[in-house]
Formats: C-alpha cells, sequence, structure tokens
C-alpha cells in the first residue's frame, strides 16, 4: 500500500505547544510523542509499504536518535519531499539510510496527476493536485491542495485510497 505522512517533527518540543489538539492533548513530553508516533506509525505501515513522506521529518535531533527512530519505523520504501526543517546533514543522513530524497515528485494514478512538495504549491490545472505539508492543522480552500499533515489530519498516515476518497468528496 501506498501512503502520505507529514510533518511529524519528531524530536520537536515546541510543537507540543503550538499542536495543542493533536500533540498535548496526547502526550507530555517530547519523549513521549516520539514514542508515540512511532506506535501509531507501526500500527498503521507494515514492512511491505510504500511511504511519500511530505517532509519535516525530525527537528533538532542527533543524528544517532534520528537513525534509532527510523529502525524502529516500519516500510519498504520511503520518498522524502525535503521540508524547511530538513537541514543538510539530515538529507545526507537520510540517503544514507537508503530513503530517496528529492525536492518535489510528481505522482499518477488513474489518469489524475499528484504533485508532491512539502510547501502548498500554486498549480492552476486541470487533474492535477498537490500534495503537501508545511501548514499543519490548517486547510487551503482551493480545490486542489491536499494537506496530508499529521496536525491537519488527525492521523500518522493518510493511505492513497483515503487521500482519493477525500478528494473527490471535499475537492469538488
Amino acid at each position: 500500500m501506498i501512503y502520505f505522512v507529514g510533518d511529524l517533527h519528531f524530536g520537536h518540543s515546541n510543537i507540543l505547544e503550538y499542536e495543542k489538539e493533536t500533540r498535548a492533548k496526547y502526550w507530555n513530553s517530547v519523549e513521549e510523542m516520539n514514542e508515540g508516533l512511532i506506535k501509531l506509525w507501526n500500527e498503521t505501515i507494515t514492512k511491505d509499504d510504500i511511504v511519500y513522506n511530505i517532509g519535516d521529518f525530525f527537528f533538532n535531533m542527533k543524528p544517532k536518535d534520528v537513525k534509532r527512530i527510523l529502525k524502529q519505523l516500519n516500510y519498504k520504501k520511503m520518498i522524502l519531499i525535503v521540508g524547511n526543517h530538513d537541514h543538510r546533514k539530515m538529507i545526507k543522513l537520510f540517503e544514507q539510510e537508503g530513503i530517496t530524497v528529492k525536492y518535489a515528485d510528481m505522482i499518477r494514478r488513474d489518469g489524475v496527476r499528484y504533485y508532491l512538495s512539502h510547501y502548498p504549491t500554486l498549480i492552476g490545472r486541470k487533474n492535477l493536485y498537490n500534495i503537501h505539508g508545511h501548514i499543519h492543522s490548517d486547510f487551503m480552500e482551493t480545490g486542489y491542495h491536499i494537506n496530508v499533515d499529521y496536525d491537519f489530519t488527525g492521523k500518522i498516515a493518510i493511505s492513497f485510497d483515503e487521500l482519493i476518497e477525500f478528494k473527490d468528496k471535499v475537492l469538488k
């Protein structure tokens, strides 16, 4: 199965303050949040799944701690779309760990194109949707933006089928 995740911010203590409904409501510390996100991830994503990670995966963490978390996460293949908190050293680490790193990507399904980017992107083309993160719990009412951010969806990951269902129901 294909999943999309966004803006998990492992290691970011201030995110608990910024996103109270999806973070502080459940976790009292960044350590609890990290463990909770790992648990949610592995309850949803299997070792046979492909994950498109829409950026801001880790925040201000030591490489050894990032590697420790990565080793605990289920996935067959991960494609990371670089976010504003995914700095050069971390990108290099991701690549060393076998994660494909891109700044944007285009995928297709059933004749529909999806442009993947961390930031919401102005598109203006028929049958083209922007899968993005960055804006956390906000929603862009454009008819073609699909925010897969954890703080917007309330889910650790959105399957491609769920994403299409959202597109068909909400983005008419």
